[in-house]
């Protein structure tokens, strides 16, 4: 999970605005430069590394929603601790 200055469970968003509407009203804080993210290190050990640079990629990407992660919805992908917020089809 990226989070500005702290290690704390709010979480953050390249486009804090769209993660809103996206996510009927989840909010989060913009993630910038030098925030920092948390890492597994191994199966029992995790860190934290800070954000060195952000590229915007001009390309369309696939991206996935998971629609259950057990217990909290958090868990690590390419090693870096993750939130996926699922919102459930209103049809």
């Amino acid at each position: 999970m990226c989070t500005s200055e702290t290690l704390a469970p709010a979480g953050a968003s390249f486009n804090p605005k769209k993660t809103e509407i996206n996510y009927s009203g989840f909010k989060v804080k913009k993630l910038n430069v030098n925030d920092k993210c948390i890492i597994l290190i191994n199966k029992s050990e995790i860190g934290h590394i800070k954000i060195k640079e952000i590229k915007i990629l001009n390309k369309e990407m696939r991206t996935y929603n998971l629609s259950e992660v057990e217990r909290n919805n958090n868990f690590f992908a390419n090693k870096i601790l993750v939130h996926n917020k699922y919102v459930k089809s209103k049809k």
